[in-house]
């Protein structure tokens, strides 16, 4: 984990933590939802799904802001122009880690 020393490094740090959970919360919320033998709680899982989707949306959104506001900055810094790029890192095979599985409720 890297070293959080401000309240920004936190920030980002919980933002990643976020969209992290609902990315995969999105990716196995399909298999739920067809496995499940009450027409309700399948129901329930689609709903799940739809918003999960926009809360992923609204967090890339979010690491987009946060990048457009801070590469004037760099460029400043680097004297030249930058390409920032968002970059994710799941897990492997995280659906089969009950610890992870676990601390996402599922």
């Amino acid at each position: 984990m890297p070293q959080v020393t401000t309240t920004e490094d936190l920030f980002k740090h919980e933002l990643q933590d976020m969209y992290y959970a609902e990315k995969a919360l999105a990716a196995t919320l399909p298999k739920l939802a067809q496995e499940a033998t009450d027409q309700e709680l399948s129901r329930a899982f689609t709903a799940h799904q739809k918003e999960t989707k926009k809360h992923v949306s609204n967090l890339e959104k979010v690491f987009k802001q946060i990048g457009e506001r801070a590469r004037p900055e760099i460029e400043f810094l680097l004297g030249h122009k930058i390409f920032l790029e968002l970059h994710v890192k799941v897990k492997p095979r995280w659906r089969r880690d009950a610890r992870i599985l676990e601390r996402l409720g599922i």
